[in-house]
């Protein structure tokens, strides 16, 4: 990371401006708008974007159904992380899902179909792997990709491929092993962005079906909205602006870039 203070900045910026040393503190005031201005920048610079991303690992936001809307509250990710609304989606917002377990007595030969208690929220597509503590339903294997088909809320049945998920064609249970299973998420949904911000969209590969989003300010927060009905979490790898603390030491050379348009702007240029 980065180890200039504000007026290690400005000093840098004078220099490059060839300025007196008396417009150093001038210069300092500018060091925040460059930060903002850089985000903003970095954020459409393929190459250099990936420095400036939130960690998906832990900037989160759950998923609310109110009156059959669905939408994530991301008011505090904005205002905590420093995230811009306008290069949002210039990153990427992935659906996490919760894995479950299932025993050799929810799964049936007839059907080929894991019945469970309560509504996985699973999507036909998903790709999942399988662990177990007995012995798997045969043919299915550990280690081994499967896809999801979800005839309904509550049951599942494996496929080999996503194609074969899609057509609805599912692996034959020949035999329900023995012991619990766990279904173990090897995929996750990417949101889809629609019209906001007006100038991107998200343009990612989405490994399986992808939820459509739009982000909304209401009053002094602000919510993503969500096609469908989905549930879970929403994990957010998106642009921030950093503080000189956050900042990566490769993007030093380009904040005083930012101040020197600043300050060329504004009129200070060398004598």
């Amino acid at each position: 990371m980065s180890t200039l203070t504000k007026y290690d900045c400005a000093i840098l910026a004078r220099q490059r401006l060839n300025l007196p040393t008396s417009e150093v503190p001038r210069l300092v005031t500018y060091v925040d708008s460059a930060l903002e201005n850089l985000a903003t920048r970095i954020a459409s610079d393929s190459p250099k974007r990936s420095l400036l991303l939130t960690d998906r690992n832990t900037v989160t936001a759950a998923i609310t159904n109110t009156n059959e809307r669905y939408y994530a509250d991301v008011t505090s990710i904005i205002s905590t992380y420093g995230v811009k609304r306008e290069t949002m989606a210039f990153g990427t917002v992935y659906r996490y899902y919760t894995g479950n377990t299932f025993a050799s007595t929810d799964i049936s030969t007839g059907t080929d179909a894991v019945t469970f208690l309560a509504a996985t929220g699973w999507p036909t597509g998903l790709k999942v792997r399988l662990t177990t503590d007995g012995v798997l339903p045969a043919p299915l294997l550990v280690n081994t990709d499967y896809y999801l088909i979800a005839p309904t809320a509550t049951t599942i049945q494996f496929a080999t491929s996503f194609d074969n998920a899609v057509a609805g064609t599912d692996i034959d249970i020949t035999n329900v092993g023995s012991g619990n299973h766990t279904i173990v998420i090897w995929e996750q949904d990417i949101v889809q962005w629609v019209d906001m911000p007006e100038f991107a969209q998200l343009d990612s590969a989405l490994p399986i079906t992808h939820l459509y989003g739009w982000l909304v300010q209401s009053g002094s927060n602000d919510y993503l909205y969500l096609s469908g009905t989905p549930s879970g979490t929403l994990a957010f790898e998106v642009p921030f602006v950093p503080t000189l603390t956050t900042l990566p030491a490769r993007l030093e050379d380009d904040l005083i870039t930012e101040m020197v348009r600043i300050a060329t702007t504004a009129g200070m240029t060398s004598e």
